[in-house]
């Protein structure tokens, strides 16, 4: 059974610096690249964080080291109602739209314009009032796992037990920005899906594609990559996002695995099969033989092509009678012995 495509998601998320123009922007290239799914983070920064948070290190840079985590996430964020065009302008070109809500009233927001997958940040996955709320408004959920221990996700499946398991996706992934492939533990995705019996994906936070590649051959059903326009660009994502023409290639790859992967019936293939008579051997005679000589296990040659007599066959011939001359070279079936 061939299995069905896996899901790209482009991860936008705050990469638009706060720009709407760019934001829009960021859209439309994952579009083009080929994305499934082109997906934002919605937040209100005064519900996600007190006005002292620290900021994570990899969220520091030269350019905003002296902001709070608060002020840098007031910077980076657009107003809840600008995701209302942005919807409208991802799902008009036949695409998903998706966005990370970080606080209650986002997830609100994200319900009342008509979004029905929420994705769960791993950072939120032990938030129960956050997690309540998504399990009365969700159809679908994917849940990021990179902060979290086996039980914890159990914790977050009970307060979903609303939702059907084919309706749940849980993505393995390494919270660090970015992260190392040492750390990408691919094996870990596999496990999950068969502990709790659902749809597992990768959220790829590494540098470059082979991670996500290790996790599509493995069964994952979404792969999550965040997109950029310019890796230096001010930002706490950009450094682990992809570029555009990276991203376009990174779809082709995982395209190109997928046909790899194929079914898991063993089957000889059309295209091979036209070389299976020139590739496979037959059964011959090795010298002159009369009609009535007794065959020799000496008197007989396995060579290409296949000529009707499988060499499975080839002691079968021994201390038969011939019925026909045979020439050097000439092949025998079992119908010319006795």
């Amino acid at each position: 059974m061939t299995r069905k495509p896996v899901k790209v998601i482009a991860e936008v998320g705050i990469n638009h610096n706060g720009n709407l123009e760019r934001a829009y922007k960021l859209a439309q290239s994952a579009i083009e690249c080929g994305a499934d799914s082109v997906k934002f983070q919605t937040a209100v920064p005064e519900l996600v964080q007190t006005i002292n948070a620290p900021k994570a290190k990899y969220q520091t840079n030269k350019d905003n080291d002296e902001q709070s985590a608060l002020k840098m996430s007031k910077g980076f964020h657009l107003k809840l109602e600008d995701y209302i065009g942005l919807k409208k302008f991802v799902e008009e070109s036949g695409k998903e739209f998706l966005s990370t809500a970080f606080d209650n009233r986002s997830i609100e927001f994200l319900h009342s314009i008509g979004m029905k997958t929420f994705k769960i940040p791993s950072g939120e996955i032990t938030n129960l009032p956050y997690l309540e709320h998504i399990a009365l408004v969700a159809e679908k959920i994917i849940i990021s796992t990179g902060l979290a221990t086996i039980e914890e996700i159990k914790n977050a499946l009970e307060i979903f037990k609303n939702i059907e398991k084919k309706n749940i996706t849980i993505m393995q992934c390494d919270s660090a920005y970015p992260a190392q492939t040492i750390d990408a533990n691919i094996f870990a995705m596999q496990e999950m899906g068969e502990i709790f019996k659902v749809a597992v994906g990768y959220s790829d936070h590494t540098i470059g594609p082979y991670a996500a590649y290790a996790a599509v051959a493995l069964g994952a059903e979404i792969i999550e990559k965040h997109i950029t326009i310019d890796k230096l660009d001010s930002g706490p994502d950009h450094k682990s996002s992809m570029t555009i023409e990276e991203f376009k290639e990174f779809i082709h790859g995982i395209r190109e695995i997928e046909k790899c992967l194929g079914s898991r019936v063993k089957q000889v293939t059309n295209s091979a099969i036209e070389n299976l008579a020139i590739v496979r051997r037959g059964i011959y005679v090795a010298k002159q033989k009369k009609r009535g000589d007794i065959i020799e296990s000496s008197d007989l040659i396995t060579l290409r092509p296949e000529n009707g007599t499988s060499p499975m066959s080839i002691k079968f011939f021994i201390g038969k009678k011939l019925i026909v001359d045979k020439n050097f070279q000439d092949s025998i079936g079992l119908n010319e012995v006795e």
